[in-house]
């Protein structure tokens, strides 16, 4: 009986090997994907070969010096083990199957660079916000306030979990955020609790851009599910702090303009010009990106 590797009715075998070899190589495939499968049969003579744990770890964790040697004897395992694979029964077109489920499996889960990017710059960004929001459940007064404040919690310990999931499905290290070391939840009052709600205003815009962003930089549809869910639980989370916020008496609603009943073109945008001549009221794009600035 022929090998799987040199099955002359199955051509699509070797091009699989490389193929899975290839993805090895680029650290696109762990440990945990392919180790199980040679621990599926228990009589195989390949499973209890220290050489492939130790070679495929090498080979994940880039270590070796001469990566083309690596790459060959990584392949001639396989090899081994097709073999022994079809010497006790099993079809060169299941093995087929079975490296071609392996191989997409891989193109499916690996994160891009942008996706990498904004897991982590999230992850960062919401374990700061964790510390914060702790101190503030500590100190805030207003019930109303409050309330947004746990949910703003709440929202980033979810998110902190999701993050984690995703990294660790994907064999990446999880990054070290801030921590409990790193805020003083006994400290003193520091701040108003208009001020608490305005920091909650400002940080939640900042979560709606930046997942509007992570969105279309996203390749893969689960992180673009993710990032999504995460722009509809922070446009809730702005509305109620919106709602809440006209009810309080610092509250500045952003100016209106009268309604313009003909058509007007601007002379002059220099600055000197409406310093020192004929000034003119600001245009509504100026007083929109004005009010932007000041966020």
């Amino acid at each position: 009986m022929g090998t799987g590797a040199n099955d002359q009715t199955n051509p699509a075998l070797p091009e699989l090997l490389n193929q899975l070899v290839d993805k090895l190589k680029k650290k696109q495939l762990t440990i945990s994907e392919i180790l199980p499968i040679f621990s599926q049969d228990k009589n195989n003579k390949s499973t209890n070969n220290p050489e492939i744990h130790t070679l495929l770890k090498q080979m994940i964790d880039n270590t070796h010096h001469n990566s083309n040697i690596a790459t060959s004897k990584v392949q001639n395992l396989f090899q081994q083990f097709i073999e022994e694979k079809v010497k006790s029964g099993i079809s060169s077109a299941e093995i087929t199957s079975l490296l071609t489920q392996i191989t997409k499996k891989a193109e499916k889960n690996t994160l891009t660079a942008a996706e990498l990017s904004a897991l982590w710059l999230q992850y960062l960004g919401d374990s700061m916000a964790i510390c914060v929001y702790k101190y503030f459940l500590n100190i805030v007064e207003d019930e109303e306030i409050k309330s947004i404040l746990e949910l703003s919690l709440q929202l980033s310990e979810g998110h902190i979990a999701k993050i984690t999931e995703f990294l660790e499905s994907e064999n990446y290290q999880i990054p070290l955020g801030f921590t409990e070391k790193d805020v003083n939840l006994n400290a003193p009052r520091l701040f108003t609790d208009s001020f608490l709600l305005f920091y909650s205003y400002i940080m939640a815009i900042h979560g709606l851009t930046a997942y509007s962003l992570a969105i279309t930089n996203s390749e893969r549809q689960d992180i673009q599910n993710y990032f999504y869910e995460c722009l509809v639980t922070s446009k809730d989370l702005f509305q109620k702090i919106v709602n809440l916020a006209k009810n309080q008496p610092f509250y500045s609603s952003v100016p209106t303009i009268p309604s313009s009943h003909e058509v007007e073109f601007v002379d002059s945008t220099g600055i000197i010009s409406n310093l020192f001549g004929d000034k003119r009221p600001l245009n509504s794009s100026e007083i929109s990106n004005l009010l932007n600035r000041l966020h």
